[in-house]
């Protein structure tokens, strides 16, 4: 299992990223926030998140 977490906080990695856009339709920055919750303690994680839905930010 990848442990390499995009989000700490959450324990969110790019596998689950990938899962949720693949599986869950989850296309933009604003919806995996609301989904996960990610990005939203330490705000550390923001960035690498807006670079992965780069093509989709809302």
């Amino acid at each position: 299992m990848n442990k390499d977490f995009i989000c700490t906080c959450k324990e969110l990695s790019m596998e689950e990223i990938e899962y949720l856009k693949n599986e869950r339709g989850i296309n933009t920055l604003k919806e995996l926030v609301k989904h996960t919750k990610a990005g939203t303690q330490c705000g550390g994680c923001r960035n690498k998140l807006k670079e992965i839905f780069k093509s989709n930010l809302k």
